[in-house]
């Protein structure tokens, strides 16, 4: 099949691409993966190609599911228990995840993890309890940073692992909607800043995030921090094959399709340039030249690979902050996280 063949496959007729029992799908995954990978193929959209496919292979096996048009606001979210009884909450917002939704409250953040993937949910729940720090100053500079879970809800078909969520922060997809589709690059810089300074903590922890994107980022505006809150459950340690990614990762880091490859700092470092691109309003480094207001050092830092670790890239960072803005100096950003949301009736878990 050719590039224009496989891209017209749409996600719902996914099986179209990959009939047959689990290990003919395994197997003609491997295959056409190997064919499409940007590495061995130089088709001009062999990565657009691979992405796709990976997108499509865990909507078959249930990794995935079809995108839905837009986030569901104001809803009513049931969770029918395992044993008995049913947990309901009034969601703010409800957007799309890798393995179920992600469910913004008024002070939570919930992440669904659907039958088959409990390792995963699991994970999650094991690396938010196992940070560790050098010393108390390390502990007090980077605790507003990590997530801090409320509960755990086992419920048919899935798990539910829920995580505090500051009265000043918002989502970080409900933010870029809330702008209109895109922030102003001034404002993208100090959640890159925040980002790269959570990428040090992870790599003197040694630990891969591998699933840092917009619906796993809280930001405060007022305080121009993040909370890295969701995706833990897709960390690995340096070194290590991880056991699972999301296919927004594969797209990003296409190297990780190669059996054998494993987790190191770029990987997290590659996902921060891609979340910078994304709120600019662009996935690619060539929309970024259309863009008249995002200075050319700026441009250039997001287009270019990382550095081999995050301390050696936050370097780079902070060169290219100055080159891009002069010296640092805050910019409030005028949005009020309850006007984010002010449309919802509030909910709380």
């Amino acid at each position: 099949m050719d590039a224009v063949e496989i891209l017209s496959i749409g996600e719902g007729e996914a099986s179209a691409l990959f009939p047959g029992s689990k290990s003919a799908i395994k197997k003609r995954f491997w295959e056409l993966a190997q064919a499409w990978h940007p590495d061995a193929n130089g088709h001009p959209k062999a990565l657009e190609v691979f992405a796709h496919i990976s997108r499509l292979h865990d909507i078959v096996i249930g990794r995935a599911r079809p995108t839905p048009s837009a986030a569901k606001v104001a809803t009513t979210k049931t969770w029918k228990l395992e044993g008995t009884g049913e947990i309901a909450v009034r969601a703010q917002a409800v957007h799309p995840g890798p393995l179920g939704d992600v469910i913004v409250t008024s002070g939570t953040v919930a992440y669904e993890t659907v039958a088959g993937f409990e390792d995963v949910a699991d994970s999650e729940e094991a690396a938010v309890r196992s940070f560790r720090f050098a010393s108390d100053a390390m502990k007090k500079a980077m605790e507003n940073f990590l997530p801090r879970q409320k509960r755990r809800i086992d419920a048919v078909g899935m798990r539910v692992n829920v995580f505090h969520r500051p009265p000043d922060t918002v989502l970080l997809t409900d933010l870029a909607r809330h702008m209109g589709g895109r922030i102003p690059p001034k404002h993208v810089a100090w959640i890159v800043s925040s980002l790269e300074n959570m990428a040090c903590y992870l790599n003197w922890l040694g630990v891969s995030h591998g699933a840092i994107s917009i619906e796993n980022v809280l930001v405060s505006p007022a305080m121009h921090s993040v909370v890295l809150v969701g995706g833990w459950g897709y960390s690995t340690p340096f070194g290590k094959r991880p056991k699972a990614l999301p296919e927004r990762t594969l797209s990003r880091v296409p190297g990780l399709a190669v059996a054998g490859e494993t987790a190191d700092p770029k990987v997290d470092l590659a996902l921060i340039r891609a979340t910078a691109m994304e709120l600019l309003g662009t996935s690619g480094g060539g929309g970024l030249a259309l863009m008249k207001d995002v200075p050319d050092a700026l441009r250039m830092w997001l287009s270019l690979p990382p550095a081999e670790n995050a301390v050696e890239d936050y370097q780079s960072w902070e060169r290219c902050l100055v080159e891009s803005f002069g010296p640092r100096k805050f910019v409030k950003l005028e949005v009020n996280p309850a006007d984010v949301y002010a449309a919802n009736e509030k909910g709380a878990l």
